[in-house]
């Protein structure tokens, strides 16, 4: 069985722009790996994507990543988002956004030791 890996928004937005500094990097690290990511991710990428103008990106990457039964699409319990609310709170001095605090609440909680991100407040708190 292949590696759990989380995945970020930066991660995904990466893989998909193949103009991206990051975009093997992505590329590799989903290519091996057993994909793990949230709601919240989800959304942040739809958002992200449809603010850049791929409105029709978004759809139609947005129905793979539905779709894919190979991807364990996590929604974020109520449990799971009060600790995130938490944590956001506690590193009220960082640039961490609410959506990165639940991947960190996630990645705990799941146990999930890979994070595939190029989000630098997410990783140095990992």
């Amino acid at each position: 069985m292949a590696e759990k890996i989380f995945v970020d928004t930066s991660g995904f937005f990466a893989f998909l722009n193949k103009a991206d500094e990051n975009h093997e990097k992505a590329r590799k690290g989903l290519e091996s790996a057993r994909i793990v990511t949230s709601s919240y991710i989800f959304d942040e990428l739809m958002t992200l994507l449809t603010a850049r103008g791929q409105k029709d990106l978004s759809i139609s990457f947005g129905e793979q990543l539905r779709a894919d039964k190979m991807i364990d699409y996590h929604f974020v319990t109520s449990k799971e988002e009060e600790k995130a609310w938490n944590l956001y709170k506690k590193y009220r001095d960082h640039s961490l956004s609410f959506t990165d605090s639940t991947t960190l609440v996630l990645l705990k909680e799941l146990r999930i030791g890979n994070l595939l991100s190029f989000d630098e407040t997410l990783l140095r708190l990992f």
